[in-house]
């Protein structure tokens, strides 16, 4: 209030930053009311750019790859425990056309500054279940790695942190024990590299699993949030610049 009635009187504009003053015992409270306003003001920017829909996987084909052909677009998730609704969520992506799985796979020309690059490419589709990765997923991915090495291609991969995709029941649990094992393969017995960019909120799941396996190229896409345990284990949320990728 009194940066803004000094701005009225003063004929200056004011910007709306919050600058509180330490003041005896209420220091803890000020500080964590700045944080807390910061937060606010980095998640606004951060919604705007989500509205954009910038990271579906067609959104990566367009923007990274040319001639991308794709694979295994039949594999579908299953529905074994009759979890509500997600039969309903299967029939209306296969309705639109649209992969009814976690992830998209193929081989596609990777635009780089001054050449193209045939590789092959593991894209998470948030259009279904946020892009959790599901045992059709993990089928994918593990038959694409072999299509890969075949051919000598490096991977290129877009993970969304949807997570594991639990409301196949408990097997799926183990899709990502398989990409990991496949994946040390790939890059060990065949001498091909895997680069891995993660994206989106991450509490867990499939960031901490093969996105960050210790033999791939792990880079984050600036704006992922990841604040992995979160409030259950830490008492108190960090700060937005503690937990969102490249924020500086």
């Amino acid at each position: 209030m009194t940066s803004y009635v000094g701005g009225r009187s003063g004929g200056k504009d004011f910007s709306g930053s919050i600058r509180p003053k330490n003041i005896g015992r209420k220091k803890d409270f000020w500080n964590r009311l700045q944080i807390a306003y910061r937060d606010l003001q980095i998640q606004e920017t951060l919604d705007d750019y989500k509205r954009l829909r910038l990271t579906s996987y067609r959104a990566f084909v367009d923007r990274f790859f040319t001639d991308f052909e794709e694979f295994d677009r039949d594999r579908l998730s299953s529905d074994p425990c009759d979890f509500p609704g997600f039969r309903e969520s299967i029939e209306k992506a296969l309705d639109r056309d649209e992969p009814p799985a976690g992830v998209v796979t193929g081989i596609g020309q990777f635009k780089l500054a001054d050449r193209q690059v045939q590789v092959g490419a593991v894209i998470s589709n948030p259009e279904f279940q946020a892009g959790a990765f599901d045992m059709a997923s993990a089928e994918k991915f593990c038959t694409l790695l072999v299509r890969c090495a075949e051919l000598n291609l490096p991977l290129v991969c877009f993970i969304s942190s949807g997570g594991m995709q639990t409301k196949e029941g408990a097997g799926a649990l183990f899709s990502m024990a398989a990409i990991n094992d496949r994946i040390t393969r790939f890059i060990c017995d065949f001498d091909l590299p895997v680069i891995v960019f993660g994206h989106g909120d991450c509490t867990g799941g499939a960031q901490a699993s093969f996105v960050t396996h210790p033999l791939v190229h792990t880079y984050y896409l600036s704006g992922a949030s990841m604040p992995f345990a979160g409030q259950i284990v830490i008492p108190s949320h960090l700060p937005a610049e503690s937990i969102i990728a490249n924020y500086l």
